[in-house]
């Protein structure tokens, strides 16, 4: 198994069972890949460089970031 990043692999930590990996990387992202399943899932992305703008959805609860990183992000606060 394996799972493609967008960065650098900057830290690792297997769960107790050894059925799952958590990988955090230089870029800001931190994803579990389950052995059992053999599924990779990111649990976070966050912005590389300087936010310039952000504004609240108040209706759909999301809040929606603008980065120098050229990105936007919608960040789900219901389930975050």
């Amino acid at each position: 198994m394996e799972a493609q990043h967008e960065g650098t692999v900057s830290a690792v930590d297997i769960s107790t069972d050894g059925l799952k990996v958590l990988c955090g990387t230089l870029y800001g992202s931190i994803g579990i890949l389950d052995k059992s399943n053999k599924n990779y899932k990111t649990i976070l992305r966050s912005h590389t460089d300087e936010i310039l703008t952000l504004d609240y959805h108040q209706m759909k609860g999301i809040l929606i970031t603008a980065s120098r990183d050229k990105t936007i992000r919608l960040w789900n606060l219901e389930t975050q």
